[in-house]
């Protein structure tokens, strides 16, 4: 379709004045009647006010259409319209409205600065962290949000002045200890000089625990953790029962044993075997930069408490005579037999100390009668008794006692254990170190 380039076709505009002293004007023009909207002619985005579909209008100088749309007809005997928008627009950034200035960050200064200009703008000196505005606080890029089309280039820029931004206390890890997280712009919180070049106050206090670039509201900010209060030293002590074990003894003595008319001794081991009792132990938890590298006196500590003990087993016995006769029958003679029998054996007893011994057991008896070799030729024959002897000895080895020697007391450190709890950025290791002792 074509426009009849007469000045009755454009209706009249709109014109509205901006901040900063910027326009913007509002035209609309009509399409003949037969015309087909699809086939309406647009101008191209950025071309100077006034548009070419009329030579009759007078334009606004550096104004630049940004957009452009067909308004259809909803009554048949009216035309459709084309609505084009131009404002004034340069290859230099300006505001578009008034900047928006808070102090919701922590008391500083925040302003939000909208900005338009012609698409292409030069945007290089936005460099967030880096490009500053204002004085009296001096602000720099904090967040930078650009939008463009064919038509324009918007820019919201966000400034904010240097300091803490937000601060949370919690407990440390450590009893005794706080931790404390500030989020800060563009300053760093634990140095004294730079905290009171940008009028932020005290630094941060304690050691610094993690310190990296946290999001915060949508800014980037610098995320330090630190750890004050006493952190070294003993931080809490209380009783608890625990429970320790005592050595077994193991006595070697001799015991009286008869049986019918024979008596004797029989050397026994005595056992009174390790038990377990309950003590009130305390539990001390310390806080240091230096682990436990010395063994300390350990209290109920059996491991260099322990005994043996050998036995050792003899008998003797005596089994009665054969008499052997000569050929002739007028000679003889008796002899006698016997049996021998020996051991040894030995049993261990750990956490066991001995006392006594050695100890021998010895049991004697008659075990048989034989005629007196002498009187086998006269008329009354003298028997002589035979004794069997059975013996057993038991001897100790190993400790004799629980004490000192055998690295034995009942006061010292049950247990202990240490573990890193905490490591500072520096590479200080705090080590949390629970003993218990009696």
């Amino acid at each position: 379709m074509s426009f009849e380039h007469v000045c009755s076709q454009e209706l009249p505009p709109e014109v509205d004045i901006l901040f900063n002293g910027r326009r913007r004007v509002t035209r609309r023009f009509e399409l003949g009647k037969n015309g087909n909207i699809d086939d309406a002619i647009f101008a191209a985005y950025g071309d100077a006010d006034p548009a070419t579909i009329t030579s009759c209008t007078t334009g606004y100088a550096g104004l630049k259409l940004i957009s452009q749309k067909v308004l259809p007809s909803q009554n048949p005997l009216k035309p459709s319209v084309l609505a084009q928008v131009f404002e004034t627009l340069s290859d230099t950034l300006v505001s578009e409205t008034d900047d928006d200035i808070d102090y919701d960050l922590n008391g500083l200064k925040r302003t939000t600065r909208h900005l338009i200009a012609l698409p292409g703008v030069d945007l290089t000196a936005f460099i967030v962290g880096t490009q500053t505005f204002g004085t009296s606080p001096v602000q720099y890029l904090a967040n930078l949000k650009v939008e463009q089309n064919d038509a324009l280039t918007r820019v919201t820029a966000v400034y904010l002045q240097a300091g803490v931004v937000s601060k949370n206390r919690s407990p440390g890890e450590i009893i005794g200890t706080v931790a404390n997280t500030w989020n800060t712009w563009r300053v760093d919180p634990t140095d004294a000089a730079a905290m009171s070049a940008a009028g932020a106050g005290a630094p941060l206090a304690g050691v610094v625990i993690s310190d990296g670039i946290e999001n915060v509201q949508g800014y980037n900010l610098r995320s330090v953790t630190t750890l004050s209060g006493t952190i070294t030293g003993v931080k809490t002590t209380y009783t608890d029962p625990v429970q320790v074990k005592i050595p077994g003894v193991v006595t070697l003595t001799t015991r009286a044993v008869s049986i019918g008319s024979e008596s004797g001794t029989v050397a026994v081991a005595s056992i009174v075997p390790p038990r377990v009792k309950t003590v009130a132990a305390t539990v001390t938890v310390e806080i240091t930069t230096t682990p436990p590298n010395t063994v300390p006196q350990l209290a109920y500590n059996l491991e260099g408490v322990s005994c043996s003990v050998d036995g050792t087993q003899a008998s003797l016995g005596n089994l009665g005579s054969d008499t052997f006769v000569s050929s002739g029958g007028n000679a003889s003679i008796t002899g006698r037999k016997t049996r021998l029998s020996i051991g040894a054996d030995s049993q261990t007893y750990p956490n066991c100390y001995y006392v006594g011994g050695p100890a021998t057991g010895t049991v004697s008896y008659t075990g048989a009668y034989q005629p007196n070799p002498a009187d086998l030729d006269s008329s009354s024959i003298i028997m002589e008794a035979l004794t069997n002897v059975s013996q057993n000895t038991l001897t100790g080895h190993g400790a004799t006692a629980a004490g000192a020697a055998e690295g034995y007391y009942t006061t010292g450190v049950l247990q202990r254990r240490a573990r890193p709890i905490l490591t500072t950025l520096a590479g200080v290791v705090y080590w949390e170190v629970v003993t218990v002792s009696v």
